[in-house]
């Protein structure tokens, strides 16, 4: 792939719209890592479910319903992930680490509609370019309305919207297959950008809770099932982990008891009662929280045999 001086060498750069909050960084990351960043992404499965391709890691935005619920959390960011969410947040970027990330492709003649990102996600929004350049434009309000200011994203560049540029701006890039750049011509290739944001404490709160519950229910399946004791102690610590972990609650900030959890276990029982199968989700759970599940699925998938 042409690197990006070679695309752009003939093109001088043009200042970013003047918005509060946001901010453009181009050549954030080096080539090389741009390219190690892409095989890695390539290696991993997508979604196929919308007009283009997506990855969603951390947690599942749900785009029908254009939120995101507290059971709708993934587990942690992958290395790759995390790894540019703690630069952003070192350098000053954003005030608390990102734990969600969506990876979308774009290919020539895709793109995505004005809009401005929800309120299930936190005050800044941060989108790393990988690939083709593409034309972002922004609309101040509305964004039936046309837009009022066009950005150039570089290959390698981050953008960062906050204030403003976040809450009173909606951006968009139009569906073609090129680009005008300071009166040329320029052809759209493939492309891939990795937006990052937090999930708002509420939701989030309340998936701890979650968490722990069903924690708590793949922790008593396991102590009581035949073949699967020795997940109890990994599966107890990583409970243990949760109820000291600062963010974004401590479990006594919550003021969940004893009673209150054993509710709490009960509902999220009743939600899996109907189907005995869907306790195979306890693999899940295991996976999410980074729990070493060798042999686990195969165990698990023996002991419901009886119910085929």
């Amino acid at each position: 792939m042409p690197r990006q001086q070679e695309l752009f060498g003939d093109f001088e750069r043009e200042a970013p719209p003047a918005i509060p909050g946001l901010r453009y960084l181009p050549q954030y990351i080096s080539q090389h890592y741009h390219d190690e960043l892409l095989n890695v992404i390539d290696g991993q499965p997508w979604e196929t479910g919308l007009t283009r391709r997506v990855q969603q890691y951390g947690w599942r935005y749900d785009y029908d319903n254009y939120t995101i619920n507290p059971s709708d959390y993934l587990g942690p960011l992958p290395s790759w992930g995390k790894e540019i969410a703690e630069r952003l947040v070192k350098e000053k970027h954003f005030t608390e680490e990102p734990d969600q990330l969506i990876v979308n492709e774009y290919i020539p003649g895709q793109g995505i509609s004005g809009h401005r990102d929800k309120r299930c996600f936190g005050e800044t929004v941060a989108s790393l370019s990988l690939g083709s350049q593409c034309m972002m434009d922004f609309y101040r309000g509305s964004v039936q309305r046309s837009p009022e200011t066009a950005l150039l994203l570089e290959p390698n560049s981050m953008l960062i919207l906050d204030a403003e540029a976040r809450t009173q701006w909606g951006h968009g890039i139009k569906a073609r297959k090129s680009d005008l750049v300071q009166g040329v011509r320029v052809l759209r290739t493939r492309r891939v950008s990795l937006t990052l944001r937090t999930v708002v404490a509420r939701i989030r709160d309340d998936s701890i809770e979650q968490r722990i519950a069903k924690l708590k229910l793949a922790e008593d399946f396991c102590r009581t099932t035949p073949g699967l004791e020795d997940f109890t102690e990994p599966i107890s610590r990583r409970i243990r982990k949760i109820h000291r972990k600062p963010e974004p609650k401590t479990i006594d900030q919550y003021s969940m008891n004893d009673q209150q959890i054993e509710e709490m276990v009960s509902r999220v029982r009743q939600e899996w009662q109907q189907e005995v199968r869907d306790l195979l989700r306890i693999g899940t759970i295991i996976r999410a929280e980074g729990i070493e599940t060798s042999g686990f699925d195969a165990t698990l998938a023996g002991y419901f045999m009886p119910f085929d």
